[in-house]
């Protein structure tokens, strides 16, 4: 659609002006002959070439506003509009029932307090607080290797590390095993592995203890076993902890179906959210073309009215002219007549009477 000029209404007050002015001399001309006649004649054929220069202001205010260009393209953007939102309308039962369907599945599923975030912590938390007591437990075993008091500390600190990174493999590697008899057996073996060295420990700790008790003037006895079973216990602690606290299969399973029907939830409600804002953007274009074509179609109504107003304003000072100018003083019979032609316009849509209304 062709933007109308912004000097469009001071040029045609200038040309309807120029019409005017060209008539009142034709008018004058025609006084000075005594026509139209007292009888038998008519204002008309004196009055059609201005007629026909009004209808020609009419028809380059049709080119200028291309009132059927506006009115069919706001017609093409409700089509459009209504198309596209019975498109978007008819994805909403299917998406909703989804959606519904969801929801109560959600509310069925029950997560437990174990696959929390906070709870794993905790048992993490747990089996390291419980690594790290026994690896400070045999600290003195590693002083008396001969290293420093924060030497043996570090050292002590990585075997700790060591031993809850091997109380979090224990069940799968246990797990390695086909049967319960092999399983049993890995588990038992693993567990006397960590025993001898865990006695090897107490061999040297007892040694250590021992040793400071000469040095102190006393005669003492130390066993590496019972130095072996607490760090043993303090290991199957370790091991015990994710066991029997950490979440189950099943419940993992149920977290992981209720994280994704929760994802599953929220993309629903995202692309009915987005069907909705879809909508409310195509009415919102369709509302801003017919505003534009309304006031496309006004413009030229308007222009219009008032061509063919000041066409009939001019017809009148034609006659009056007239009048005043003719020599013989006589007023002819035609001189109420109304005015003699029949404008054709273009903003008159499905018999508006240039109403513009446009389809919402």
């Amino acid at each position: 659609m062709k933007t109308v000029p912004e000097n469009t209404s001071t040029d045609l007050e200038a040309a309807l002006n120029e019409i005017e002015h060209k008539a009142v001399l034709g008018s004058q001309a025609i006084a000075w002959r005594n026509l139209p006649l007292q009888t038998g004649d008519s204002y008309a054929p004196y009055f059609e070439e201005y007629h026909m220069l009004f209808q020609k202001l009419v028809d380059h205010r049709n080119m200028v506003h291309e009132p059927k260009a506006a009115f069919m393209k706001a017609g093409k953007a409700t089509q459009q509009a209504e198309k596209e939102n019975h498109s978007l309308v008819n994805k909403l039962p299917n998406l909703e029932r989804r959606k519904s369907q969801v929801i109560r599945e959600l509310e069925s599923l029950h997560p437990s307090p174990k696959t929390k975030k906070w709870y794993r912590t905790l048992i993490l938390f747990g089996v390291i607080s419980v690594c790290l007591s026994d690896s400070l437990y045999n600290l003195p075993t590693f002083e008396a290797w001969g290293m420093s008091y924060l030497g043996a500390l570090v050292l002590a600190l990585v075997f700790g590390i060591v031993l809850a990174f091997f109380a979090h493999l224990f069940p799968r590697i246990v797990s390695l095993g086909k049967t319960l008899w092999q399983r049993s057996l890995i588990a038992f073996g693993l567990l006397a592995g960590f025993f001898i060295i865990f006695l090897f420990f107490g061999e040297m700790r007892a040694d250590y203890l021992a040793k400071i008790a000469s040095e102190n003037g006393s005669t003492a006895h130390y066993s590496a076993l019972p130095f072996a079973l607490v760090s043993t216990v303090l290991l199957i602690v370790a091991i015990a902890i994710p066991h029997f606290f950490s979440p189950t299969k099943e419940e993992l399973e149920i977290k992981t179906r209720h994280e994704k029907l929760t994802k599953d939830k929220s993309d629903l409600e995202n692309e009915i959210a987005g069907i909705e804002n879809q909508r409310k953007a195509n009415d919102a274009n369709k509302d801003r073309v017919h505003l534009e074509s309304s006031s496309q179609l006004n413009t030229g109504f308007t222009d219009e009215q008032k061509i063919i107003a000041h066409a009939m304003m001019t017809f009148s000072s034609f006659k009056k002219t007239n009048l005043l100018h003719r020599d013989d003083r006589v007023k002819p019979n035609s001189f109420n007549e109304p005015y003699p032609f029949i404008f054709k316009t273009y903003h008159n849509f499905d018999n508006h009477h240039n109403n513009n209304i446009l389809p919402s």
